[in-house]
C-alpha cells in the first residue's frame, strides 16, 4: 500500500489542491496517511476492537500486525486484515464523496457483508471456518440487519 494509495497526504505533491488535508474519518487535525487512516485513526481503532479486541496503543506496526494475525485464525487473517482495509477506505470515500457520515454501525454491517462474500470463493475447510468466525463477529455489540443472509450455512 506503500505510495500507491490516494491518501490526502499523496494528493498533497502531487499538487491536488484540497481545502483540508486531514483524516475524513476521525475529524482531528492529524494528516490522513495510510498508517493513520488504517491504525491511528479514532474511528479505525473503534473497527479494529470488532476485529481484534483489546489491541494495544503505542507498540510499533510491526507488533500490532503481528498481534492482529495471532488474534485472528490463521487460514483466513489475510483475507480478514484486506477486507478490513477495503471496509475503512469504502467509509472513508462515502464520507467524502457521498457525504456519508461515518459509522461504526454501518462499517460493521459492511464489513461483515463484503467479508461473508469471500467464502464462496474459498476451499469448504476454510469456509465453514470463515463463517463461524463473521457469527462470532456480528454477534457482538451493534447488530447487523444485512449479515443475517449469511447464516444459512451454520444452521
Amino acid at each position: 500500500l506503500h505510495d500507491r494509495l490516494g491518501t490526502r497526504n499523496m494528493l498533497h505533491p502531487k499538487n491536488m489542491y484540497l481545502e483540508d488535508y486531514n483524516c475524513a474519518l476521525c475529524g482531528e487535525t492529524t494528516e490522513e496517511t495510510i498508517l493513520h487512516l488504517f491504525w491511528d485513526c479514532q474511528f479505525a481503532w473503534t473497527c479494529w476492537n470488532l476485529v481484534v479486541p483489546n489491541k494495544h496503543r503505542g507498540t510499533s506496526v510491526y507488533d500490532e500486525v503481528l498481534f492482529t494475525l495471532s488474534k485472528i485464525p490463521k487460514d483466513i487473517a489475510t483475507e480478514v486484515v484486506i477486507m478490513w482495509c477495503w471496509s475503512i477506505w469504502m467509509t472513508r470515500n462515502d464520507k467524502i464523496f457521498r457525504k456519508i457520515a461515518p459509522s461504526f454501525g454501518r462499517w460493521k454491517a459492511e464489513f461483515i457483508h463484503d467479508i461473508s462474500l469471500m467464502a464462496h470463493r474459498m476451499k469448504s475447510k476454510h469456509e465453514e471456518e470463515l463463517l463461524h468466525w463473521i457469527a462470532f463477529l456480528a454477534s457482538w455489540g451493534i447488530p447487523c440487519p444485512s449479515s443475517s443472509f449469511l447464516f444459512y450455512s451454520l444452521a
